[in-house]
C-alpha cells in the first residue's frame, strides 16, 4: 500500500459504506481517517517550531517554564527537541528516528509530523486505538457487517480555549464513548488530530488552534495530562516549514539527557522537564 496515499480501493470502500448506511450518519472507515490525517504532512520536507512550555497546576501556570525548539527532517525521519532557559542556554536535548522508540507514552511527534500512515497506525494500535485495515474490512461479506465492525463514533469536544466553538470529531474508542479505554479524537471535516488518551500513566494530549504554514498544519496549543490532570501547556510561537530546520538534526539513533546547564538548573524546573519528556520522547 502506497505510503500516505488514499488508495482507490479504500476511497471506494469509504463511499460504499456511506451509501450502504444512508439510514445512518456517514462514518468513514478508521483506516481512511488515519490516512487522511497523515496525508496532510506529505508536502513537508522539514519543520522547525519554537515554543514556550509552561507547568500547569489547577488549570493555572506555576511560573515554571522553558523554551523549546523542535526540528524534524522528513528525509532522515529524524526529530530533535531541545529545551532552553530564558537566556537561551540548552538544558535538555534528545534526538531520535521518528517512531523508533517503544517507550514513548504519547506519540505526539508521530501524530503531528509523520506522513507515514503505516507507522502512525501501528503506534496507535499498540495503544489500543481500534483501527481496522482495508484488508480486514474486505473480509466481511456485507457493508453492514463492515460498518458495524468499526469502533468509530461522532462526538462533540469542548475546546481548550474559552470562547472557542465546540469541536465535532470522529472518535476511535476501544470501549466506546461510554467506556474508560483509550480514545483518539480526529476533527470531523479536516481530519486533524485533536485528542489522544492512553492507559500508560493515564496520560492524554490535546491539540488546538491549528495554523497552516505552506499547507502544513501545526497546533498553536498542546496540552499534556497525567492522571487526568493537566500539567503542561505548550504554545507554538514560531513555525518554519521547509526552511533550514533539517540542519539542526544530526543523525539517526536515540540520545537524550540534561546538559551541564540543565544539571545545575533549579530542581523544580528539572523535575518539570523530566516529566514532560518522559511522555513525549
Amino acid at each position: 500500500m502506497t505510503r500516505g496515499r488514499i488508495t482507490p480501493a479504500l476511497a471506494v470502500l469509504a463511499a460504499v459504506i456511506g451509501i450502504a448506511g444512508q439510514a445512518h450518519a456517514y462514518v468513514p472507515p478508521s483506516e481512511f481517517i488515519i490516512k487522511s490525517m497523515a496525508a496532510k504532512k506529505r508536502g513537508m520536507n522539514s519543520i522547525k517550531v519554537k515554543s514556550l512550555v509552561s507547568e500547569i497546576q489547577g488549570d493555572k501556570p506555576t511560573g515554571v517554564r522553558f523554551r523549546q525548539t523542535l526540528t524534524f527532517d522528513a528525509q532522515k525521519n529524524t526529530v530533535h527537541r531541545s529545551a532552553q532557559d530564558e537566556q537561551g542556554r540548552e538544558l535538555f536535548v534528545f534526538e531520535r528516528e521518528l517512531g523508533s522508540s517503544s517507550e514513548v507514552v504519547l506519540p505526539v511527534d508521530l501524530l503531528l509530523l509523520s506522513a507515514r500512515q503505516s507507522a502512525v497506525m501501528e503506534s496507535l494500535r499498540k495503544r489500543e486505538i481500534p483501527i481496522k485495515s482495508e484488508a480486514e474490512l474486505l473480509k466481511y461479506e456485507t457493508e453492514e457487517e463492515r460498518r458495524s465492525s468499526e469502533q468509530v463514533e461522532l462526538s462533540k469536544l469542548q475546546p481548550l480555549t474559552a470562547g472557542a466553538g465546540v469541536l465535532v470529531a470522529w472518535v476511535l474508542a476501544k470501549d466506546g464513548l461510554s467506556g474508560e479505554g483509550p480514545r483518539f479524537w480526529v476533527e470531523k471535516d479536516t481530519f486533524l488530530p485533536l485528542r489522544l488518551s492512553v492507559r500508560a500513566e493515564d496520560a492524554e494530549v490535546r491539540f488546538e488552534g491549528f495554523r497552516w504554514v505552506k499547507e502544513v498544519p501545526f497546533p498553536r496549543v498542546t496540552e499534556l495530562s497525567m492522571s487526568r490532570k493537566i500539567f503542561a501547556r505548550e504554545e507554538a510561537q514560531e513555525i518554519v516549514v521547509n526552511g533550514d530546520a533539517a540542519s539542526a538534526t544530526q543523525s539517526g539513533g536515540v540520545s537524550a539527557g540534561f546538559t551541564e546547564f540543565g544539571n545545575s538548573a533549579d530542581s523544580g524546573l528539572r523535575d518539570f522537564i523530566r516529566r514532560y519528556y518522559r511522555l513525549v520522547k
